[in-house]
């Protein structure tokens, strides 16, 4: 069966690297509405306190869309014990390259060589973040909505507006000059 082909391919278990407002929302997503498994660290133990509560809040949002399966995020004490096991890594560290590159070649040389290291930016470009890295197409970089567990309802209305810029266009109301100024 065409699902069973898929899943076995899918990540089930993700890390999630800094547990800020994107790292929790991430979390979130992976958890409520994909149903991973989601390990979450963050260096800063007053961050790490408020996971849950940030993850509740996110899931709620989520519930109201009817999004929600049961989320498994459980906070972990270390880098190591974050990245053991999961098959998807999700990097959320502050605007700071040296910082993002020292995580980025960390976390190369502790997960599998089949985990996708995806990173959190829109400072940095792709080629930057992977300087230095052995296997520099592991790293993916991730520009998300903000918040990202809200992605597809944007992509909805993007879609929608998409859809209702064409009609404009094909009826005649305006020109595609028109639509891109506008």
């Amino acid at each position: 069966m065409l699902e069973d082909a898929v899943s076995a391919d899918t990540p089930r278990t993700v890390a999630v690297v800094g547990a800020g407002l994107f790292g929790t929302s991430w979390a979130a997503l992976f958890s409520s509405v994909e149903g991973k498994e989601v390990a979450v660290w963050d260096p800063d133990p007053t961050v790490k306190a408020k996971v849950q509560v940030h993850v509740a809040e996110a899931s709620c949002q989520l519930a109201v869309l009817g999004l929600v399966q049961p989320e498994c995020v459980r906070v972990v004490e270390t880098l190591e014990e974050a990245i053991e096991g999961a098959d998807f890594f999700q990097e959320n560290a502050p605007k700071a390259l040296a910082l993002k590159r020292d995580l980025d070649r960390r976390l190369e040389q502790i997960a599998r060589p089949d985990v996708v290291l995806a990173s959190s930016t829109s400072a940095f470009c792709w080629s930057e973040l992977t300087d230095g890295m052995s296997t520099r197409s592991r790293l993916v970089t991730t520009h998300p909505f903000n918040p990202p567990h809200l992605i597809h309802i944007a992509n909805r209305l993007s879609s929608a507006l998409w859809r209702e810029a064409v009609s404009l266009v094909a009826d005649g109301v305006t020109s595609p000059a028109d639509v891109d100024a506008a």
